[in-house]
Order: C-alpha cells, then structure tokens, then sequence
C-alpha cells in the first residue's frame, strides 16, 4: 500500500502560485466586503458609568435617644458586597426598571434590544463596578448606561425607605397600644395611694421590686425587637411572594447553622441568668457576652454562604430577599430565646414576691405594673425617634462615581474593518487554496506521481513561463531551453527502453487534451533533431487539436484530408503525409471529424497502418484524445508498441490518473512511463 504523500514546503508554495487566481479573488471580495462594511455600517459606540457600594449606608440610626448606632448592624440596610452588586446589575428586575425609563424615549423593544447589550465587569483590583452599554448610537449608549445605574439606584433606596417605613409603622402601632396601658396604672396607682398612703417596704422588697423591674424593661425591649423582627419578616415574605421571573430554587442551608442558632439560645439564657447574679462588667457576663458575638459572627458567616447566582440560576433580588429572612430569622430565634430567660427570671422573682402581705403586693403589683408600662413607653418613644430620624435620612447605598457619557470614538476605527477584511481575505485564499488542493487531491509533482500511479516517470515538463496565456502547441524551433531539453530527455529515456525503442508511440493523458497534443508534437520534433524520420499522427477525429495547431505555417503545402479519410476510403498512403518546417518530421492530419471514430481507430485497416514496418519510418507518434473523455485511446492502446501517460501537476485528480492507467493496462496496452507536465520551473 502506498504511503501517503507529505506535502513540503515547496509544494505549498507551488499550491499557493497554481490557484492565486482563486487566493486574489478571495483576497479582493473580503476586503471590499470590508471596505463596504466601513464605509456603510455604523461603527459601535460603547459608554460606561462606574458605581460602587458605600461602606457606611446612608441612614442616622439611634440606638437611644441622641445617640447614633452602626446602620451596618441591622439586617437588610448594610451594604452589599462586590459580586452581590454585580449580580444587582444585571438582574432582572433591574433590567425591566431601565427599560421602562428608556421607553418613553425610544420604545420598549429598541430599549429591550439596546440592553441586551448591557456589559457588567469590576474594575481590576478595586470594588468600583463598570456599566457599559454598547450601539451605533453614541447618545443611546449613554442613556442605556445611565438608565441602568438609575434604576439600581431607585430600586435599592426603594426598599431601604420601605424598611424605615415599616419600622415606624411597626413602633406607632406598639404606642397606640401602650398608652392606654400606662394612663390606666398611673390611674391605679393614683388612686391606691390616695386611699391607703404610702405603705411601707422593706428593703428587701424594694430591690427585688427595682431588679424586677429591671428584667421587665429588658423583656420589653427585647418583644418589641422581636416584633420588629417579625414583621420584617412578614414583609419580606409577602415580596417574595410576587417577586417576577424566579427561577427554580432550593434552599441549601449550612448544616451549621441549626447547631449555632440552638447554641445562641443557650448562650442567651446563660447571659440572663448571670445578669441577675453579678453587674455588666462582672467576668462571667464579659465572658459569655464575647461567646454570643462569636456565636453571631459564624452565623452570618454561614448565612452568607447562601444560594449562589450562578449555581441556582437564582435571580440576585430574590438571592438577596432570602438572605434577609435568614438573618431576620436567626435573629428571632435568638429574641426568642432570651425572652424565655427572662420570663424565668421574672417568674422566680414574682414567686418571692408572693409572701408580701396582701396590701404590700397589692402596692407592688401597681408600682410594677406602672413602671413597666413607662419604661415600655419610654422605650418605643425612643424608637419611634430612630424610625422618623432612619425613615428623614435614608439614601441608596449605591453610588455612582461617574455617570455615562456619550462616547467621543467609537470601539473600533473604521479602518479596522478594511483590515479585518484583509486578513479574512488572506486567510480565506490561502486556507481555501489548501483546502481546494486537498479535495481535489490532483498530482503534485515528479514523485508523488510515480508513487500514486507505481509507473516510472520518464521526463518532467516545466510549467511555461506565461501560463496565464496560451502556450502555443507547435514550438517546433524556439521553445523555451528547459521545456525544449525536457523533451531531449524525454527522447533519451525512451531510446534507452529495454529491449529496444518503441517504433510506435501512443501519446494520451486522463483528462487535458491539449497538454496531449504539446508533449506529442515537441516528442515528435525532438526524435527528428536526433535525425530520427518520425511520423506524427494525429489520431484525435474528434477536436482535431494538432491538425487545427498546424495548419498554419508550419504544414507545408498539402491538402485537407487526413487518417479519417484514408481509413473510409481507399486512397494511398502518401496522400496523407504532410511535409513540415522540421527536417525528417512528417505530419498526418486528422481528417475530417467522425461520430464513429473508436471503431475507426480500433479496426484491421488502423492496425494494419500502426504496424506496418517501413523502411522510410524510424518512429511513429500518435497523439490520442483522453482515456477518460473517450475510448478512442483505450482502442489505440493494444496497437501500438507503447503508451506514454501525460498527467499535469495540479490538473484533475489523482483517481482519475491511477483509472487511466487501470483502462489502459486492462485492454493490453503497455505503460512505458509517465510525463508529468507543469512541474515548477525552479526544479530545473
């Protein structure tokens, strides 16, 4: 089995310079098409605005009266990192806003499209975030941009003035409550003392009375943050509810988190117990304190390590919605816990209280009943301060470092496209050029030849110099030196065929006619310089391209008729020989052309004619149509003493060189050698 041929770099090049025409014409479609793309096709415009976070919210929270808190330490106010504002970006919900702020101005579905072209990135090494948005309209590009940090901004004030507002609403609803509540102790208590006086307590009663007291003001504030909480999230909830274009979701919690919130509950009811055994600063309560913020920490830890965007596919609102009501939640749980360590507190002292006389507890239970309705009115009054001071003072987290403006150059220059153009131009001629090469699979040179076909190849024939015209077929004196010594060659290699030279030639190829008449006729010429008498016959009835060749100058005086003739009729011989401009070269024309030429050249008078033995005739050539166009060689074949094959490099297939020589060899024909036509010239 043949090995298959490795193209060198010699016959890339030689690839390259047979089909520039197909390589120039790629070349110069791409880069009009480029040059037109410039010229007509608006080139993109990209804008971009540059946003980021704040650190610190802006929002004035006060946890007491005339005091301001940290705004970061309440859940859903603090301020989103890097990725979670990304994600913000491009949201949906963000999306929808921006179109319906462009829509008055260019209409939702050109708005829809302009932002499909909504590009998000973070700045290298920095937490500012860049929103560009790409048309051929400079001062859209730039209203897109805009539009989208506007929208982000909106929606993030929106919800932040939705949580003041509920906080306010939350405390207003707790004082419309409470104050009936206080009015009526403060009557009761009234009204004790004006009917009994003072009665007096001992001092025992009084500090279980004052630290009773105490624990019922924590109580309170830790149920009213516990409402708070609660309604946070209620309404979280109710959003999430009719949040748009959710995309499947699951919660996959921290398999932590259940242990951490169980865990805070204990640390809380611990925290109460030793605060009524020892003062705030006390070691024990410093201790446990610093468990519970611990405690707290890995839990927003854990929290944080929510549902991934692009994991779940999860809109980044909702993302962040869920997230809320995890921590509102934990935080409940905690509340929770510490006010049942509270209410156990509280119990415990109530039942020393117990054994008070009756009017003393009776004083007490008012005293108490009194001071916890104040101290829960005094605490929701401070909080209703906070909601108005939070609910006056809230603002966006995000903040927009610089809004977008309409872009003075566009991304790309014009000129980009004509160059663009160029380099597919190249990229498609060469590529294509080897892609052409090796679909057709045609004969590349000398050796790949001889190897594809297993025939020794008796000459190569140089590519003419000007293959762009077309190269004469009679070159009987002037021919190119190395196409003329080609032939020499040519003529040596059969003068040296063992046993003896062929006296007759048959000259045909797969599939180039024309070629077949050149390496006949410059055969021919060549065996007459040796001082060879030859006779050049020109067995192609059907195109006649040799007879056509030389009827010109080149045929000495004689008439029209040719082998056709002689074949049909009975005329002599030497009717048929023509004199021509090369001494001892002798001409048999054509003829006139004929439907039935296979069975001409196939019959007893042909064979008789190519194997009469004459003294006057050293060698005859006879130049045949192609073996693959017509049987007319395959016919001629058997009656001569030789066949030379003509392929052309880089001219048909290598299939139809190798079924050539297969036909040829089937009908007894006897394959002298090949010539390989149109070999580059620089092998020479």
């Amino acid at each position: 089995m043949n090995r298959p041929y490795e193209m060198r770099l010699r016959d890339v090049l030689d690839v390259f310079r047979r089909r520039r025409r197909f390589a120039v014409s790629a070349f110069s479609i791409a880069l009009a098409a480029g040059v037109l793309v410039s010229a007509f096709v608006r080139p993109p415009y990209r804008a971009s605005a540059t946003i980021t976070a704040a650190k610190t919210p802006p929002v004035v929270i006060l946890e007491q009266p005339g005091v301001a808190g940290n705004a970061n330490a309440l859940p859903g106010i603090g301020s989103p990192d890097v990725p979670t504002l990304v994600a913000l970006v491009k949201s949906q919900t963000v999306r929808d806003d921006a179109i319906a702020r462009l829509a008055p101005m260019i209409g939702a579905r050109r708005a829809q499209v302009l932002l499909n072209h909504l590009r998000v990135r973070t700045l290298w090494n920095t937490e500012l975030v860049s929103v560009s948005v790409e048309d051929h309209d400079r001062n859209l590009a730039a209203a897109g941009a805009n539009a989208v940090t506007a929208s982000l901004v909106e929606m993030d004030l929106q919800d932040r003035r939705a949580w003041a507002k509920e906080m306010r609403r939350s405390v207003e609803e707790q004082l419309v409550i409470v104050d009936p509540r206080l009015h009526a102790a403060e009557d009761a208590l009234v009204a004790f003392k004006t009917r009994y006086g003072n009665v007096p307590l001992s001092e025992k009663t009084v500090a279980s009375l004052n630290r009773l007291a105490q624990l019922e003001a924590q109580r309170v504030d830790v149920r009213v943050q516990s409402r708070e909480v609660k309604g946070r999230v209620q309404a979280v909830r109710s959003r999430l509810a009719v949040q748009a274009r959710i995309s499947p979701f699951q919660w996959m919690p921290s398999p932590l988190i259940s242990s951490l919130e169980t865990q805070l509950a204990s640390e809380e009811i611990e925290l109460s117990g030793l605060r009524g055994q020892f003062t705030p600063k006390h070691p024990a309560v410093v201790n446990v304190e610093a468990r519970i913020a611990e405690t707290k920490r890995r839990l927003n830890v854990e929290l944080g390590h929510g549902p991934q965007v692009d994991r779940y596919g999860v809109d980044p609102v909702y993302q962040q919605l869920i997230q809320q009501v995890r921590q509102d939640e934990v935080a409940g749980s905690a509340l929770d816990a510490r006010d049942q360590a509270l209410t156990s507190e509280v119990s415990r002292y109530e039942g020393e209280l117990q054994d008070l006389p009756a009017l003393e507890l009776t004083e007490v239970r008012l005293i108490r009943s009194e001071k916890e309705a104040d101290d829960t009115h005094q605490l929701l009054t401070a909080k209703l301060q906070q909601a108005l001071v939070a609910e006056a003072s809230i603002g966006s987290v995000v903040r927009i470092i610089d809004s977008a403006q309409p872009p003075l150059r566009p991304m790309s220059p014009r000129w980009l496209g004509v160059a663009l153009g160029g380099c597919l131009g190249l990229l498609l001629g060469f590529g294509g050029s080897l892609v052409k090469e090796q679909i057709d699979d045609p004969i590349k040179g000398a050796d790949h030849a001889e190897r594809a076909l297993g025939a020794p190849v008796l000459a190569s024939i140089p590519r003419p110099a000007d293959e762009g015209r077309a190269w004469p077929v009679l070159a009987d004196h002037g021919a190119p030196p190395a196409f003329a010594e080609s032939f020499r060659y040519l003529r040596t290699s059969l003068l040296h065929l063992r046993p003896s030279l062929p006296r007759t030639i048959l000259v045909t190829s797969p599939g180039d006619g024309g070629t077949t008449a050149a390496v006949a006729n410059q055969l021919a010429v060549a065996f007459a310089e040796a001082g060879l008498r030859t006779w050049l016959v020109d067995c192609d009835l059907r195109t006649q391209s040799l007879t056509r060749a030389r009827a010109g100058s080149h045929v000495r005086a004689g008439t029209r008729e040719g082998i056709a003739e002689w074949l049909t009729a009975d005329m002599p011989e030497a009717d048929l020989l023509l004199g021509t401009a090369t001494r001892n070269l002798t001409f048999v024309a054509a003829g006139t052309p004929t439907p039935n030429a296979v069975n001409l050249l196939g019959g007893p008078r042909m064979r008789a004619f190519l194997r009469r033995d004459r003294e006057d005739v050293d060698v005859t050539v006879v130049a045949a149509p192609p073996v693959l166009a017509v049987a007319d060689a395959a016919a001629l074949a058997p009656l001569v003493d030789g066949v030379v094959l003509v392929v052309r490099v880089g001219v048909g297939p290598q299939e139809a060189a190798e079924k050539a020589k297969r036909q040829l060899e089937a009908v007894g024909g006897r394959l002298l050698g090949l010539v390989v036509f149109g070999v580059p010239s620089d092998t020479f």
